[in-house]
């Protein structure tokens, strides 16, 4: 091993054990039971185990802690390691604070099997925002009101945001690529006379709050966010934390930051995706819907070949109408043996653009009841509606979809939901299933 290049075969890291092992529970696990991995143990001894460092230990609990405690200590009877010798280290951002010292000491003897004192609690101290400003007085009360100049989207670079926003809260000039700390330290200063950034700080306080929770409070001070309407109160908010971000203060002859800001951004996982049955559909989450939207909303089908939006649904043994049940939909459609029940629907475009040739049926389906019949316009043969929907239903038989073949490509902009969606494309690689094997899911 160098500078430049590690060992990667294993059998060689089990002939010459590393001195430091980063590995997690799992694998830890597997590394004490499998007989090729041995070797790592041979040449250990009670000395060799000087310290366990364990990541994220608030996620240890219930099973998965005992698991982990049970884990330590058949490694520490493996080496023969005496009690006393190993200093175990638990890592957490959201275990505790100083209030909960006691309970966090029990936990980790628990879980390390090892004594702690109540030195062993290094916890987090924050400055209350009172005693931040204290004795700081109100010298600024503008707050920029046009959503175009907060949008980062119209500069060309994050120093041109930056710049612009700094002069626009603190009239400070500004050099898009001046790195020096001095206008940082001064742009803290001025931060700390705003009016908003006194209430927002009050607001936050150390919690971790919500931004629609944060703008709904900074919006009982000011007219500008009560009436701004959401946009320009997520861009107003985003431009004010990016000041903050930047600025800075002198304390004991060091630069700090102003104030530490941590912003996260969580994602949903799409999974149980549904799509409105409607000329201009919508992608919803079927888990936020009310039993009696489901019933006008299906599983969305996406083709990674054309781009092309459709929905998938299950025929009734009786009628026209379609089930909409997830539960029969995602069954039929991942098992082994191709339902004949299930069939895709495709939005159709209009009828000079289509080729003539396509493996498929023009039906109609409709929005009410969700009849699907061999007429595609008019009024429903079902619930006497009028506004089916065309849709182009592929042949179960076919191996390709009609806009595959030779048909014209659907154009993007009229089918709003078509774009690929590479996030999703794992499940999508081993379905073989009639022609849905070209299609990309949202199932889950």
């Amino acid at each position: 091993m160098t500078e430049s290049s590690l060992i990667t075969d294993k059998d060689i890291l089990r002939q010459s054990p590393p001195d430091i092992l980063l590995t997690n529970y799992k694998m830890l696990d597997y590394l004490l039971v499998r007989a090729r991995d041995a070797r790592l143990w041979t040449q250990n001894g009670p000395e060799t185990l000087r310290f366990v460092v364990v990541d994220e230990l608030h996620t240890f609990d219930g099973a998965q802690g005992t698991d982990l405690a049970c884990l330590l200590r058949r490694l520490k009877a493996r080496l023969g390691t005496p009690e006393g010798l190993l200093c175990p280290i638990g890592t957490s951002a959201t275990l505790g604070d100083a209030d909960s010292q006691d309970r966090l000491i029990r936990y980790a003897q628990q879980v390390f099997g090892e004594p702690f004192d109540q030195d062993s609690v290094i916890p987090e101290y924050r400055q209350r925002a009172e005693d931040f400003l204290r004795g700081q007085p109100i010298e600024n009360l503008d707050i920029p009101d046009s959503a175009k100049t907060l949008s980062p989207e119209n500069y060309a670079s994050a120093g041109d945001f930056l710049a612009a926003q700094v002069q626009m809260w603190t009239k400070m000039q500004v050099e898009s690529n001046d790195d020096h700390p001095s206008w940082r330290v001064e742009l803290g200063e001025a931060l700390k006379g705003h009016v908003l950034v006194h209430i927002l700080l009050q607001v936050m306080d150390g919690r971790v709050r919500s931004v629609q929770d944060i703008v709904s409070e900074l919006a009982r001070s000011s007219s500008q966010l009560k009436h701004g309407g959401e946009e320009y109160s997520r861009l107003l908010l985003n431009s004010l934390l990016a000041c903050i971000s930047e600025a800075k203060r002198v304390e004991e002859g060091r630069v700090w930051p102003l104030v530490h800001v941590r912003v996260q951004r969580w994602y949903r996982e799409m999974r149980r995706m549904v799509c409105s049955v409607d000329r201009a559909p919508e992608l919803r989450f079927a888990d936020n819907l009310t039993e009696e939207q489901r019933q006008y909303h299906l599983p969305l089908l996406h083709c990674r070949e054309c781009g092309q939006t459709g929905w998938i649904g299950r025929l009734p043994l009786h009628g026209s109408t379609l089930q909409t049940d997830l539960k029969s939909i995602y069954v039929d459609y991942f098992s082994k043996k191709s339902s004949q029940r299930l069939t895709s629907m495709f939005p159709e475009e209009e009828e000079e653009d289509q080729a003539p040739d396509f493996p498929g049926y023009r039906m109609g389906l409709c929005p009410y009841c969700l009849s699907l019949g061999r007429k595609s316009s008019g009024e429903c043969p079902g619930c006497d509606q009028s506004g089916l929907i065309p849709v182009l239903v592929p042949e179960a038989a076919r191996p390709a979809l009609p806009f595959l073949r030779g048909a014209q490509q659907p154009d993007p902009a009229r089918f709003p939901l078509g774009q690929p969606d590479q996030r999703n494309d794992r499940a999508a690689d081993d379905l073989q299933v009639q022609h849905r094997s070209q299609m990309h899911h949202f199932f889950g």
